[in-house]
């Protein structure tokens, strides 16, 4: 089962990864899963194995 969190705002999903416990995960962790969707039609998909990577491009994307 995946679980799926949707964010229009980068910083709310900071914020909701960082409240997320790895260490008694629901199932088996598997991976993070970003789709970014710009209202000009780009979009970034990226696949990250650790909250902390995900963090940091996150951050990075907010500070454009």
């Amino acid at each position: 089962m995946k679980t799926r969190y949707e964010f229009t705002q980068i910083q709310e999903a900071i914020a909701q990864l960082d409240t997320l416990d790895l260490t008694n995960p629901g199932g088996d962790f598997q991976r993070f899963e970003a789709l970014i969707n710009y209202s000009n039609g780009d979009s970034i998909r990226a696949t990250f194995q650790s909250k902390m990577l995900l963090a940091d491009f996150l951050k990075t994307l907010g500070n454009n």
